[in-house]
């Protein structure tokens, strides 16, 4: 299993998965590419949605077999 997170903010700076805006980038494509081969699985925190949660989660059930719910 490969694990990725959606959007964390960690020391004042913010990682994300994909573009800022939920936009693709070279990692999502890649990952969308290799959907079937393994199961991914994204960390997801609700407290810091990239769009809306719901447009998050249609985001990520694009490329990831499993989502992860972080609740702080």
């Amino acid at each position: 299993m490969i694990l990725w997170t959606w959007k964390q903010t960690f020391n004042g700076q913010t990682w994300r998965l994909a573009d800022q805006g939920a936009r693709s980038n070279n990692i999502w494509n890649a990952l969308r590419a290799r959907k079937g081969l393994r199961a991914l699985s994204v960390t997801y925190n609700p407290r810091e949605p990239e769009s809306s949660i719901a447009g998050d989660m249609k985001a990520i059930a694009d490329i990831a077999s499993a989502i992860y719910i972080y609740v702080p």
